[in-house]
Order: C-alpha cells, then structure tokens, then sequence
C-alpha cells in the first residue's frame, strides 16, 4: 500500500513529498491505519525498494489484496505519476466503503469516474468478476492493465491468455479486443490488438508499445488499430493447416475424443473435417474450444439433419449446443446471449457461404446444400484458402465482445 490514514484522519501519500524523519515521526505520534480495516499499519521505507505500509496481522483486510511486489508497486507509482502529469483528477488507493474496495487508482474524466487496477499476478475468476460488478454497479468505469511481467509472446502473432486475463478484455470504438499491459522496468506501455482466439489460452493478436512518457491518456483508453496493425491474411490460414495436420493427439481433450470417435464414424480422417468449420466468425470468443471443434459438430451434428429447402430456428442449434457437455466456455460468459452471439455469428457466416440462407421470421435460417468434405490434405488446404478470401477476413470478422456492458 502506499496511502494510510493517520490517527487524526489525515491521509498518507508516500508518492507526495515526505521526509524519512517525518514519516518515522508521524509514526511514534500517530501511527499509520489502513483505511479500510483500521488495523495499525507498519512503514517500509527502506532503501532497496518502494516505501510502502504492511499490514502488521497476517489476517485478511476487509478488501481483498495482493502481497504487493516492488514491480507491482513501482508500476502503480508510476501510472500515478504519469495519469496527474496530464492534468487529470486522479487519487491512489482510494476506499470505497460503500463497495468494500480499493482501486489502485481512481480519476475523472469528463464527470466520469474511473477505477484503474494494476494487476502483476495471478487473480481468481471470481475476484477479478467481483471488483468489476461492483464498479459497474456504483457507476464507475474500470479499466484493467497488467504487468507486462504478464505478456506471453509465443510468437509474431501468437500470445498465451490466462484465464482471468480474458476478463479485462476490452473494446475500443472499432469492436476490436485489446488488452492494456505497463511494464515499470522498460517504461513502456502495450497494447494486445485485435485479439483472436484459437484455443483455451493461445490467441492471435497484434502487439503494440509505446514509451509511457509518449502516450496520453485518450490514446491509451481507446488505442487505434491502423490498417498495416492488422493480422496478416495468412495468420488464420497457417492455424487450420496446423489443426489438419496435429493429429494423432497423444492426450486428447473431452471435445478432441467426442470429434475423433465421430471422424472414425464417418470413415474420414482427422485431416478432412469439413472445410466450412474452424473459422473466427464473429462472437466466437465466447467459446474456449477450438473452432474447428465445435463449428464441425453444429455443422454435421446439427444443421445437417435440417432437411434441405426447410426452415429451422437459431434456437434449435443453441439448445442442441447447450445439451453438449464437451464443449468449454469462457470466463467472460456470463449470460446465454453471449453463446447464442456465438452461434449466430457461425451461421450467419454460413450464409455467407451459401450453406445456409435466411428465412422469413426471427432468427430462421434454410439448408441450402451439403457441407464440403475434401478428399485430401492437398485439397483441404487449397480449399481453406479459397473459402477465406471469399468469404471472410480477420478485419471484416472482427470480434465484437465487451467485458463491461
């Protein structure tokens, strides 16, 4: 921590400009207090790292907290720093009573209040979900940065995802994804773009940084995505050859059995599933299996026993979806409209396709045609390549989630 109350009430900053004998003054006088338990504190002012308060107990403050690195503390002091050096209303740890929170920093911007937490290390689901409920319910906009300790870069475009980390996924004007990181060590801030998942932790993306001295607050609120930014036409491409060409699976997932014994059903191999399945149609963030996993089952499973020529619901496919047990959601859904979003997106991409066409009434569509098995790993591929160019982009197929609405 580096705010406390003193035994008058006042309120301690260490970032402000204190002395060492004052403070270790104020602390034989008064002593130090945590705002939110009022249990004595203890000051750390040491010269290896950030001066900081303790609590003295081991047991739990009313407000839920972290052990506090000196990564952690360095980044907050400085986004503190850098938020008041832009002329904003800004504060550091301020407790909310009425929420039983404290946010690492708290601003306004244009009669807005803001809720800025800094999170280095790993956080339960439901902690991460509480503290953002309740801003939202005070109406408080929270914005989540990690650590850039956080970052994990696999490749160009290949970054590995937590599974709390999904839940401080946000969205700027353009409906793209993006995730905020500041590293104290390299001054740098970064911003994961147009974030794409593949699977349960890994994702596509685009990486930006920029020195945190060059950056304003709008920019990094609501960070632009330039054309050149995008992901590469070929990104996806590369990800379904590897989907064609993983198998044999050593240690098969639930939902990788479930395909496996279907394929073997079939009499096809695992390289040949349809060429209409394993595509980022939009909303499919919401499901953490592999695309070419679930969009092969609502494909084969589902939309093929439609007869052909006749009209059937979105809700047929959402309910047989939800009937599955082997399919994995994320974190972020927290409500059925965000899986039939995810649906809805699938078919409305085989629209598109002309698998499927849109029939008079609420959410009905009309098989058209057979799906498209191809007859070799040669064919499979330049299949995948001809359906993506005609029928969707990265860019044009952007996700379309938001963690606060």
């Amino acid at each position: 921590m580096l705010t406390a109350k003193l035994q008058n009430g006042q309120t301690v900053n260490l970032l402000d400009s204190w002395q060492k004998e004052v403070l270790q003054s104020l602390q034989k006088k008064q002593g130090f207090y945590c705002p939110a338990c009022k249990e004595k504190l203890v000051l750390k002012i040491g010269s290896q790292r950030q001066w900081h308060f303790a609590h003295q107990s081991k047991e739990a403050c009313r407000v839920s907290t972290e052990p506090e690195s000196h990564y952690h503390l360095s980044g907050k002091r400085l986004l503190y720093q850098w938020l008041k050096r832009q002329k904003l209303e800004v504060a550091l740890e301020v407790y909310l009573p009425i929420l039983q929170q404290r946010p690492d920093i708290l601003l306004r911007k244009d009669k807005q209040l803001v809720a800025v937490e800094y999170q280095c290390s790993s956080l339960p689901l439901q902690e991460i979900k509480k503290r953002t409920d309740g801003y939202k319910r005070a109406g408080i906009y929270p914005i989540w940065v990690l650590g850039g300790n956080r970052l994990n870069r696999e490749g160009t475009f290949h970054f590995r995802l937590q599974s709390f980390e999904w839940l401080a996924l946000c969205k700027d004007p353009y409906e793209h994804l993006h995730l905020r990181y500041f590293c104290p060590t390299s001054l740098k801030f970064f911003t994961l773009s147009n974030i794409t998942p593949i699977s349960l932790t890994k994702t596509l993306a685009v990486l930006k940084e920029k020195a945190h001295l060059n950056q304003t607050f709008q920019d990094w609120v609501y960070p632009s995505l330039k054309p050149h930014e995008s992901l590469p036409s070929d990104a996806w491409l590369t990800q379904k050859k590897q989907w064609r060409f993983q198998y044999p699976i050593p240690y098969p997932s639930p939902d990788q059995r479930h395909f496996q014994s279907w394929l073997y059903e079939q009499n096809l191999h695992p390289q040949l599933f349809p060429i209409e399945a394993g595509w980022p149609s939009k909303g499919h963030e919401w499901v953490a299996t592999p695309t070419y996993l679930w969009q092969s089952w609502i494909l084969c499973h589902v939309i093929e026993r439609q007869p052909l020529m006749a009209s059937f619901p979105l809700l047929t496919v959402l309910r047989s979806f939800q009937s599955q047990r082997i399919f994995k959601l994320r974190p972020i859904v927290q409500h059925l409209s965000h899986l039939e979003q995810s649906i809805k997106g699938y078919l409305d991409l085989l629209v598109s396709a002309r698998i499927l066409a849109k029939a008079p009434g609420h959410n009905q569509y009309v098989r058209l045609r057979e799906r498209s098995f191809p007859h070799s790993a040669e064919e499979a591929l330049t299949q995948d390549e001809a359906f993506y160019h005609a029928y969707l982009t990265l860019d044009e197929n952007r996700l379309s989630c938001n963690t606060y609405s």
